[in-house]
């Protein structure tokens, strides 16, 4: 079999096991780490929890919900990161998210926040939820604004709903 190190999993009736061997004391040890990664990050792959948080907007009338909930180069998802530390992951997914990735985008704009750790999990999706708040209040502000342009150009809003059906017949 050449030179080599042999890796088994512990107990007679492990039905996996990992043989590395080579020629090369360097590439045997640089295999046997890359193993080691392979397997570690395959663990805490299968210990993670997510946690899914609807946007509750899209990206329309020039609002960039997107923009807003990620932040300049990721700072919004970033801070959330590094605050709740750990493994703690915080991704935008769905419609008018940017992602592409093998997420239905069709699915309306959603946070998935992802740790191993219940607690970290939990503070993280409580700062996201604080994140989405203030984008709706950001939204708000900037559909008044758009509604506040449009009646300095001379536009009144058009009523929407009962309201506007009545003035309608009103006007007949």
């Amino acid at each position: 079999r050449g030179k080599g190190t042999q890796y088994r999993a512990s107990g007679q009736n492990e039905p996996l096991h990992l043989y590395l061997s080579s020629t090369c004391p360097q590439d045997l040890e640089n295999a046997k780490h890359m193993a080691e990664e392979l397997v570690s990050n395959a663990v805490r792959t299968v210990n993670t929890k997510t946690s899914k948080l609807m946007v509750g907007a899209q990206n329309d009338d020039g609002a960039p919900v997107s923009e807003w909930i990620v932040g300049k180069r990721g700072a919004n998802l970033k801070r959330i990161m590094t605050r709740c530390g750990g493994d703690v992951k915080v991704s935008l997914r769905g419609k008018d998210s940017g992602f592409l990735g093998e997420h239905d985008p069709q699915e309306p704009m959603h946070l998935v926040i992802a740790s191993s750790d219940e607690e970290q999990l939990s503070s993280a999706t409580e700062m996201a939820k604080e994140l989405v708040e203030r984008m709706h209040q950001q939204l708000a502000r900037h559909h008044a604004s758009a509604r506040k342009k449009k009646q300095v150009k001379g536009k009144p809003p058009k009523p929407k709903g009962p309201a506007a059906e009545a003035a309608v017949e009103a006007e007949v």
